[in-house]
Formats: structure tokens, sequence, C-alpha cells
């Protein structure tokens, strides 16, 4: 049986099928995400308020108020219409209603001679960028501005304001985006503000580039260019605060493509230990991209010695495998995933214990589908590995329960994809379920009540039914192509009439 499959970048999985016995032992499958586009439009490219709550007394006056005082003359009602510009909800449809043209209105004060103006404008430009379309596309007319500021560097107050605005318009969409990132002199001069002693302006720079930057495979050689490698290796090392975090941020950036020149630099002993210890932070937005740095390096291979020496890093994951928010759950399946296709393996689950198995084995039946799926790649890799050296493991956790929770996958995913109505995560859990039992099904140490399961007619039918389903699809790909050669082969071992050679 020989199968040419060229497997798909850009997803988990890169798999092939098993053509003799011994080639059914090596059977593997790689998580090859290093970034996904859709998850870093929902936790990178966002748009902040500068609000700067401590500094920003709440005051009693209302918008119409505010907009019928309002004078470049009067520093006061400018500042008096940014605090509010500050609010939670400011009513930005209701301000276009008062005051239609206080994009243009306010532009006249951001050339002013008097800096503290040109400071309050800027900084209402800032949350008017995050505000309806009419104001953002009236706000990026005034880029140039913005982009000067930045670029000429003269005053840093205004520089950090100018940056806000800048990453604001870049989170706004993937048009404005493109323009400012082919500004490269804008793009330097925010890194040499990123180098700056001034931990605000440090930190709104690294947001800014990396809402600039952002894709599936970021452009970060004008980091490199500038210098800025080392500086945001030492930022990352700091006393932890925004700083660190949006340092950290833009490393997992960096981390997403390869360059053995620059990884040497980042995949430090002293680096990883501070990572590691960042794992055990409480605040989510510094712990997502440390999984992504740690993980970026398991799927390229890095030194990982300094981390595995202790039981920390297993410990903490076993702690973020347990936590409340699913995005940390998904991105540290992920990192585990790339972990597990590598000899550091061993290493970890000698450092965790048993307790881990558990918890994997429960993900795989989450009622959040992307945590099944990014579940069920990891706890494939983990079955395949070292010749399936821990599916038994595995399996004594309740392997009828397992091979159920797969089949639940198998029967359910195929009508999606049938009608074109899936994200590449549906395809991704359902490779991965068949992949499973594809596994299960060449072990020969099963249990009487799993092999049942197995070798069952519930999980034929399913799986005859995905094949006929797959077979209909709108869609024929490579995704669909491998799932069907998936399901042709599991039901050749399950009809007897397939013999390995």
């Amino acid at each position: 049986m020989e199968i040419a499959i060229n497997p798909r970048l850009g997803t988990f999985m890169q798999t092939g099928l098993p053509k003799t016995i011994e080639e059914f032992s090596q059977f593997r499958t790689i998580a090859a995400v290093a970034l996904r586009r859709d998850k870093r439009q929902k936790h990178i490219m966002h748009k902040r308020m500068n609000k700067r709550l401590s500094s920003t007394p709440t005051i009693k006056i209302s918008l119409e108020e505010a907009i019928n005082q309002l004078s470049l003359s009067n520093l006061q009602s400018i500042k008096n219409f940014r605090k509010l510009l500050c609010q939670e909800k400011f009513d930005f449809l209701r301000l276009v209603q008062l005051k239609p043209d206080i994009v243009s209105y306010l532009a006249k004060g951001l050339e002013s001679k008097k800096t503290e103006l040109a400071f309050e404008v800027s900084w209402c430009f800032a949350n008017l960028a995050c505000g309806i379309p009419m104001l953002v596309n009236d706000v990026a007319g005034y880029t140039h501005v913005f982009h000067d500021i930045v670029v000429s560097g003269e005053n840093k107050f205004l520089c950090e304001q100018a940056c806000w605005v800048l990453g604001n318009l870049a989170a706004d969409s993937i048009a404005k985006r493109d323009g400012l990132r082919l500004k490269f002199d804008l793009l330097k001069a925010m890194c040499n503000l990123m180098m700056l002693k001034n931990s605000s302006l440090s930190a709104v720079s690294c947001w800014a580039i990396c809402n600039i930057i952002r894709s599936q495979q970021p452009d970060c050689r004008v980091i490199i260019e500038s210098n800025g490698l080392g500086t945001l290796i030492e930022l990352c090392q700091k006393t932890f605060s925004c700083q660190v975090t949006e340092s950290l941020w833009l490393l997992s950036f960096i981390t997403c493509t390869y360059n053995p020149n620059v990884f040497i630099q980042i995949y430090k002993p002293e680096l990883l230990n501070t990572l590691v210890t960042y794992l055990n932070h409480y605040d989510s937005k510094s712990i997502l991209p440390v999984i992504r740095i740690i993980g970026n390096g398991f799927l390229y291979n890095q030194n990982f010695d300094s981390i595995f020496s202790s039981s920390h890093f297993s410990q903490y994951t076993l702690k973020l495998l347990n936590n409340n928010c699913s995005q940390i759950k998904k991105e540290t399946l992920w990192m585990l995933s790339n972990l597990f296709t590598l000899e550091y393996t061993r290493s970890f689950i000698n450092n965790i214990g048993t307790d881990f198995f558990k918890t994997l084995n429960a993900l795989v039946t989450d009622d959040n589908q992307e945590i099944r799926t990014e579940a069920g790649i990891a706890l494939y890799n983990l079955a395949e590995i070292f010749s399936s050296t821990y599916l038994l493991t595995i399996l004594s956790y309740d392997g009828p329960g397992i091979i159920n929770a797969f089949t639940f996958n198998i029967s359910n995913v195929p009508t999606w994809v049938n009608y074109g109505l899936y994200v590449n995560f549906d395809v991704d859990l359902l490779k991965c379920s068949l992949g499973f039992v594809i596994l299960c099904m060449g072990f020969n140490e099963l249990d009487k009540e799993t092999e049942d399961v197995i070798f069952g007619e519930e999980l034929k039918r399913t799986i005859e039914d995905c094949q006929y389903t797959m077979s209909k699809a709108m869609c024929q790909g490579n995704s669909e192509s491998y799932i069907m050669e998936q399901c042709n082969f599991l039901l050749k071992i399950m009809k007897s009439d397939f013999e390995f050679s």
C-alpha cells in the first residue's frame, strides 16, 4: 500500500500514512503551526484606549457640555474632552452627531507650538482611533503627521501618543496595517524608541510594532537590523511590568520564523529560566506570549536542557492546563504537541507524574471544540513518540472512553466539512481522531474492553459514514483526500483484508 502525501503547511499535522508494519510504528504527527492569524487578531491585533486611569480623575461634565466648551485656545476644554474619551463606554456615535468634524477641528492643534496642546490633541486622536469607522478613517487622514512625529523623535511625550494612534490604526484594517508596514523609517524609529529607558514609551512602541508587522509570517528584520534584539531580550528579563509584557509579545513574533543567528541569542538558559517563571504568573497577557516563544522553540528543535533540569516547567504546565482561560489551555496544548515530538518528552513526563495523563485525557472530551482539537493532537503525538511507549499508559485511564471521544469527533465533523462550513481545526480534529484509532489498531497490548471498542461495529459504522460523507465533500482538497485515505486504511484493517508486508 503506497501512499504519497505532501503535507500541507500551516496546519498542525504533517502526516504520512504507514506503508509497512515498520513504518506503522513510526507513524507520526508533527505540530507545525508557529503562528495562527485568527488568534493573533483576537489577542494581538487589538485596539487600546489610552486611559491612564490613575491620572485621569472622573469629571462631571456631559458630552454636550464638553463639545460646546471645546476650543483650541482653551487647554482645559481639550483636557476635559480627552478625559471623556478615556471613559469605558464612550458614545462615539453621539459625538459624531454633535460634531461630525471633530477630527478635522482637533487636527489644527497637532502642529501647535504649544507642546501641551499638541500632546492633549494627540491623546484625543489615539482614542478616537478606537471609535466608529467614520472617525477612524478621519484619523487615518493624518497618519503622515504622526509618522513625522515618531521619525523625528524630538518630543518623547508626543512620540508616545503618536505610537498609540498608529498602533490603533494598524489594528483597524489590513489596508491600514500594510500601508504602515511599508514605512521602514517609521518601524526603525519605533525600534529606537523601544530601546529607550522610558518604560511607558518603550512598551507602547513594542505594542505598535506588533500591530504593524503582524501576519502569519511577521517580518521582523527591522528589529534585527536596528540591533534591537539584544535590548528586547533584556527587557523581557526586567522586573515584571507592562513593558515586559509587550516585549514578550514582540519576541514571540520574532520566534515565528526560524533564523539560527537570532535563535541562538534567544534560546539561552538565562532567558528560558525567566520565561518559565512567567508561566506561573497570574496575568494571561504575559503567559500567552511565553507559551508561544517556548512552543516555537520546540517546533524548531532548540536546546531546552536548562528548563528540564528541574520540575518547574512540567508543574507550571499542568497548572496551565487547569486554568480557567480557554485560550491559555489551547495554547498550552499546542506547545505540548510540539514538545511531544522531541526527546525532552521523557523528562517532561518523569517530572510531571500521572496526574498529567488524567488531565490530558479529560481535555479530549472538553466542550470547546478547539480545546478538543489541541488536546487530541497533543495526545496523539504523546501516544506515538518512542514507538508508542506511552500509549498503554494513556489507555489505562479509561481506554474505551478515549476511543469513544474520538469516535464522537469522527461522527460529527464530516457533516460540516461536507457543506464547506468548517475551519482548519475541524479538519485537524478529524485527522488526529482517525490517526489515534490507527495507532491503537497497531498496538498489541490493548485490554479486552478497549479492544472490543476499537474493533466494534459502532466505530466501524462511524468510519464508513465518515468515508462516505467525505467522498461527497463539496471541496476535495488535500485534507479531504488525506482523510479519505485514513478511512480506507482503517476499514481495510477492520475487514481483515489488509496484510502488513
